[in-house]
């Protein structure tokens, strides 16, 4: 068992050709020089003899957000690794540390939500309830192997490393975690006294109190005009005249429904939006910017509808928009 608490002490290795478990060592040594989950995740890539083969999936790895780190922890796990591939589209299921595929064939083709709909319908009929779990889920653009795909965890995606054309060379459409071990914490009241301090201490500060809040990281697209900084017209220029109309005000006062945010964040800051009657998560700075003043596109409606679109087909955002910057300017 770790002697540090929040670990589970599981790193589990599961092969996708013959369906195999294999627990990895990982010793108390190594989660002291590894702390966290991105060197954590180097450490195995570094350590394999093929880590071309592998998925590598840690918490805090790809900063991708959502909650499938949560319920991996919960399954049991500190460390998933993935290699070898299937013969026909296939989903995983993980029920703490059980893994079960099962055939995805009704799913390929299928954009990110209609995928995870249909998942947390099939396996709340398995278990005859409402389930709590993770997801991870690729759209076509991973299926077709296109180097800007993405993996996505709810409304959020993992970017700018085409895990999704990995997923789907692997032919694996998802995984899908849930599981009930708690997590341990060293001195609970401590941790709870530690959250609060670190709770006021971001509610105090004027972006992480007040910009963030209220506006949304797209409130930095203000700030970013007035000192000149703005991406415009594919990197080209740096500012433009309608940047008002793809701030944070504007959005905050004419298109937000309700401010959301990611799992045990105190901050709130992601937006929410109707996009053909749906609410939507709504367009972060990056999307404000790169679908917007750096296209020389000032349309709001139209940056929340290609961001959703983007997420459904799993392509980064961030590598499509500057493709598509690019291609105006040429």
């Amino acid at each position: 068992m770790a002697n540090y608490s929040a670990y589970m002490d599981k790193v589990i290795l599961f092969d996708l050709g013959t369906q195999e478990t294999s627990v990895l060592p990982w010793s108390d040594e190594d989660r002291c020089r590894y702390i966290g989950g991105s060197a954590m995740a180097a450490k195995l890539l570094g350590d394999s003899k093929n880590a071309a083969d592998l998925i590598v999936i840690t918490t805090g790895h790809s900063s991708c957000g959502g909650n499938f780190g949560l319920y991996l922890k919960k399954a049991g796990i500190d460390a998933l690794v993935i290699k070898g591939s299937c013969e026909k589209p296939m989903w995983l299921g993980i029920l703490n540390e059980h893994f079960t595929l099962h055939k995805a064939g009704g799913l390929w083709g299928k954009t990110v939500s209609t995928t995870n709909a249909e998942l947390q319908a099939a396996v709340d009929e398995e278990r005859n309830c409402r389930v709590k779990c993770g997801m991870l889920t690729i759209g076509p653009a991973g299926e077709n192997g296109a180097a800007v795909a993405t993996v996505a965890s709810g409304d959020n995606d993992a970017c700018t490393c085409s895990l999704g054309a990995v997923f789907g060379a692997k032919k694996l459409k998802a995984i899908v975690v849930t599981g009930n071990h708690d997590i341990s914490v060293a001195d609970e009241e401590k941790a709870l006294e530690n959250h609060k301090q670190w709770a006021q201490y971001l509610h105090a500060h004027p972006i992480t109190g007040e910009l963030l809040p209220k506006r949304g990281s797209i409130g930095f697209v203000e700030r970013l005009q007035e000192v000149s900084l703005l991406p415009t017209e594919n990197f080209s220029k740096a500012g433009c005249d309608f940047a008002h109309e793809i701030g944070g005000e504007v959005f905050a006062d004419k298109y937000n429904v309700v401010n959301r945010g990611c799992t045990y964040c105190p901050i709130r800051c992601e937006r929410s939006a109707m996009c053909e009657s749906e609410v939507v998560k709504g367009p972060s700075l990056n999307a404000a910017v790169l679908l917007g003043s750096n296209i020389l596109n000032s349309d709001m409606k139209l940056i929340v509808r290609w961001t959703k679109q983007l997420h459904e087909l799993g392509l980064d955002l961030t590598h499509t928009a500057k493709a598509v910057a690019w291609a105006m300017q040429a």
